[in-house]
């Protein structure tokens, strides 16, 4: 499995260069620093492998092969070569703009079956190469990726470059009778030819009800990790022996009934349930193996690599023809191009799932913001109230209080006349006395509840300023998630193409491992 380093280091150069700009922006410099500052280090003494095999699967799942270079530890140079012409981060740049190409292919008037393409489409992908690609050689095979990509020409059809233009001649297939790859052998056929047709369906119905699909990904899982490990096992090994495994391990998913009386019925039933999957079983080694291949697994790259359609012989000296693999337009399959492929999926899953987690981290703090907004603005409406409370308590105190300054201005007048020493004089003191404590007593009061009240519109100020800086957060907020989405839209529109190449390999490799039993 890759390191944590080697998916670090392969995430920072995704989120640094991404598209063709970014690309053709690389310098052996920025590359190097990206590295660096990901790897938070110095120099790459201790990470040079790593840091080479990362630079050679980015650049591969790009269409390139890179030859690199780490000098004093730290100096990264590279140098590289288109090797996947249809795979070419080119190609597919050059792809989006192009014209619309409906008419882009016109029947020759002179030339039957020959075609012409339109000029704007020529003149579209000329001018792109001739911006961006150097040699002669590069030119012309991005070219014809180019077309034969955009307009879904065979292998088989023919690509011709005259003055100023390009002719197509396109070669109807015939249909011709096959025999069908992947076929269990006729012994086990016949084990289960005797039983009602009936009773098979009901059979296989109650295997797939109990989860026979996701029964079969997770046995092949554990037959990669197990007896038919491509890492420990060669092709021999593995051609002789998966579908005898695969034949005993399916009695695990015959559903008990009680008209299963005896072990050869039950296999019999193994077989016809095993017959009717077999292709999607080998889908499914075909898939794992080549995530083990993407993974660098000891071992994979050989065994996928003896796929080459060679003549060989066997150790007993017994000549046999290794199957290729071959997709159903004719186009040959290798490890190194399988790797690229998966590759270039892989690396497009994993935009997907950073950006699906983008996309939810954003949801979330949208929706945390509109939580706290909702919680300031009741603080705010539950606090009105205290702070009317607060202004009428205030008010009611000052009330009180000038009243009784007044009453004690009309005492002191009293006072004033009234002969000193004598007991009415005193009861006006005593009264005059007591108005002036409760006005202290009023003032103390009022200067609390006016401290209160400050502390309470500070707080509901900061309330009122904490909703505005949350409402510029949400929009921001905001604003990414819709690029998000918008991201979210192109990814998944870019994956298209690589899901469906990436299809058409591992059909092309099951087919392979199913037609190869041993010599």
């Amino acid at each position: 499995m890759q390191s944590d380093t080697y998916q670090r280091l392969l995430d920072a150069i995704e989120v640094h260069i991404s598209g063709l700009d970014g690309f053709l922006n690389i310098t052996e410099e920025k590359i190097g620093q990206i590295l660096l500052e990901a790897l938070k280090v110095e120099h790459f003494s201790a990470h040079k492998e790593v840091v080479r095999q990362v630079l050679f699967d980015y650049f591969a799942s790009h269409g390139f092969r890179a030859y690199i270079v780490i000098k004093h530890d730290r100096d990264i140079t590279y140098r590289l070569k288109i090797n996947d012409y249809d795979g070419c981060i080119y190609t597919e740049a050059c792809m989006q703009q192009l014209p619309k190409l409906e008419n882009a292919l016109t029947p020759s008037k002179s030339r039957p079956g020959i075609s012409v393409l339109d000029s704007a489409v020529y003149k579209s992908i000329t001018d792109f190469l001739n911006k961006y690609i150097q040699e002669e050689e590069d030119k012309k095979g991005l070219f014809k990726a180019i077309l034969k990509n955009s307009l879904g020409l065979s292998p088989r059809d023919a690509i011709f470059f005259v003055d100023q233009g390009v002719l197509v001649k396109q070669f109807q297939e015939s249909e011709t009778s096959q025999n069908s790859i992947g076929q269990l052998s006729s012994t086990s056929q016949r084990l289960h030819e005797g039983l009602d047709k009936t009773f098979l369906k009901e059979i296989e119905n109650m295997a797939l009800k109990n989860g026979l699909k996701k029964n079969m990904a997770e046995l092949i899982v554990s037959l990669l990790k197990g007896p038919l490990n491509v890492s420990e096992h060669d092709n021999l090994y593995f051609a002789k022996n998966f579908v005898p495994i695969l034949q005993e391990k399916f009695l695990d998913f015959v559903p008990d009934d009680k008209r299963i009386q005896n072990p050869e019925i039950k296999q019999a039933l193994a077989n016809y349930i095993l017959r009717n999957h077999f292709n999607d079983c080998t889908n499914h080694f075909a898939k794992e193996i080549i995530g083990k291949l993407i993974n660098k697994e000891q071992g994979v790259d050989a065994f996928i690599k003896f796929y080459n359609g060679d003549v060989s012989f066997s150790p007993e000296g017994k000549r046999y023809t290794r199957p290729e693999i071959m997709d159903k337009d004719g186009n040959r399959w290798n490890s190194a191009t399988i790797f690229q492929i998966g590759m270039q999926r892989k690396m497009g899953l994993d935009k997907i799932a950073r950006n699906i987690e983008a996309i939810r981290l954003t949801e979330e703090s949208i929706a945390k913001c509109k939580n706290n907004i909702k919680m300031q603005e009741d603080f705010i409406e539950n606090n009105l109230s205290v702070i009317a409370s607060f202004e009428a308590e205030i008010q009611k105190k000052l009330d009180i209080s000038g009243q009784a300054k007044e009453n004690i201005f009309e005492l002191k007048r009293r006072l004033q006349n009234t002969q000193k020493g004598t007991a009415a004089a005193t009861e006006i003191q005593n009264k005059i006395n007591a108005l002036s404590i409760q006005i202290k007593q009023l003032d103390r009061d009022e200067k609390h509840i006016f401290g209160e009240k400050k502390k309470l519109d500070a707080e509901l100020e900061k309330a009122k300023a904490k909703i505005i800086t949350l409402e510029k957060d949400q929009v921001s907020y905001e604003y990414k998630l819709g690029k998000d989405k918008e991201q979210k839209e192109q990814l998944a529109k870019n994956q298209i193409p690589l899901e469906q190449r990436y299809s058409i390999v591992v059909e092309a490799f099951s087919k392979a491992l199913s037609s190869f039993r041993g010599f």
